[in-house]
């Protein structure tokens, strides 16, 4: 617990002091280690950090930024998912910060959040995972944690039963979905596929090389068996 409450005071500060949340003239975050004595003046020990954050929340952003979507009249119907695909994999420092920005679409709700409401949200908190869904989908977003919910305890069956593949899928998708809830909604269906592709080429790679071997073995125990010893 002890560690629990100097981690939550003092990851936001090394991370401010890192660059982590500032964006150069350029438009891009350059971030760096901190150094010593960043690191040893940091507040770690004290309540000052959960005073200031007590008026913000991740659960008062979602609402926020919920009531811009209802009060707006029209859903995204997916702009949420390619926004954050495109946040996940078009990197800015290659294209350029234009060139990425110019490929979201649908409305910003932090910069309505400020023009309507003055509310800027905490640096480092997020908007939960039913806000996007709710952007595109209304209450209908809710959908699509019952889909993953249902896929996952699939994975968790067929893992009990002795499946490696499913326990290797069930392993890697669950924190993604956990995230989906805290992050943001489509957390899994982004950043899912790099990993889902990793463990399906291991697969395939451990099922081509047993079959190899298996027909190695057969080939071997043919060539040694009487009726071909008799034969030569």
């Amino acid at each position: 617990l002890l560690f629990a409450f100097a981690y939550i005071n003092g990851v936001g500060q090394l991370r401010s002091a890192g660059g982590a949340y500032e964006l150069n003239e350029e438009g891009v975050i350059e971030t760096r280690i901190p150094n010593l004595e960043e690191v040893l003046t940091a507040e770690w020990f004290t309540f000052r950090v959960l005073e200031e954050r007590k008026g913000f929340s991740e659960v008062r952003n979602a609402t926020v930024y919920m009531e811009i979507a209802a009060n707006s009249g029209h859903l995204g119907f997916g702009s949420e998912l390619w926004n954050r695909t495109v946040h996940a994999y078009i990197p800015a420092q290659i294209t350029g910060r234009d060139f990425k920005d110019g490929l979201y679409i649908g409305d910003n709700v932090r910069a309505a959040a400020v023009e309507s409401y003055g509310y800027e949200p905490l640096t480092g908190t997020t908007s939960t995972g039913f806000t996007s869904l709710y952007m595109d989908f209304s209450y209908l977003g809710a959908t699509a944690f019952l889909l993953i919910a249902l896929y996952l305890s699939k994975l968790f069956r067929g893992a009990e039963a002795g499946s490696a593949r499913s326990l290797s899928l069930y392993a890697v998708l669950l924190p993604l979905f956990l995230l989906s809830i805290t992050h943001f909604g489509y957390y899994l269906v982004v950043h899912a596929p790099i990993p889902v592709l990793a463990i399906w080429l291991a697969f395939r790679y451990a099922r081509r090389r047993g079959a190899s071997r298996k027909s190695r073995v057969s080939r071997g125990s043919v060539s040694s068996s009487p009726s071909s010893l008799t034969a030569a």
